[in-house]
């Protein structure tokens, strides 16, 4: 009974090996692209905006798009699945545009002081097919995010935090062009 036990505990086991776990990640990269170009984000921020109960910190940081559009392309670099190529060389081309910065408070200490805060920087990224402007993806409202905390042991500047914050975001939009799940 026990060699019936070990030979079936080897074979799952070979099983396994062969299949691998179920958790894989394929490329999105479109076919035969190996390059992209990233073009500067564009700055479409309302300024203008009036600090309302449901937005109570209305905020930017001066080139925020430029630091946004430097970090993407450090990113592709990083990741190196797709080279970061001139316009005229790239199969790819990555078109953004930062839409919105928000600033939320999420724990206040007991005489309502903020003691830490979540931010958000959401793009809308598009990326074409260099040659023939075909779309290959789309996608409003992407965002990323950081938190920190305003005093104690953990806690940052809002320029640190918002560093953060833009690096996030180029990681996420790597990923979801180089990546799928």
């Amino acid at each position: 009974m026990n060699k019936l036990k070990t030979i079936a505990i080897i074979c799952i086991c070979v099983f396994f090996f062969i299949t691998g776990c179920g958790y894989s990640t394929t490329s999105l990269v479109h076919p035969g692209a190996k390059s992209v170009h990233v073009t500067n984000f564009a700055n479409k921020i309302n300024v203008t905006q009036e600090v309302t109960d449901k937005r109570m910190y209305v905020g930017y940081k001066s080139g925020m798009e430029l630091d946004v559009t430097r970090e993407v392309i450090d990113r592709f670099i990083i990741d190196g699945n797709l080279k970061v190529a001139s316009r005229k060389n790239a199969d790819l081309i990555l078109i953004g545009e930062v839409i919105d910065f928000k600033k939320e408070a999420l724990r206040f200490d007991s005489a309502d002081n903020v003691e830490e805060f979540r931010n958000k920087v959401i793009v809308n990224i598009k990326l074409v097919k260099a040659k023939s402007g075909d779309i290959i993806l789309e996608e409003n409202n992407f965002t990323g995010e950081s938190t920190y905390r305003t005093t104690g042991e953990f806690a940052k500047s809002e320029d640190s935090a918002i560093r953060e914050t833009i690096k996030d975001l180029a990681v996420r939009i790597v990923e979801r062009i180089v990546e799928g799940w």
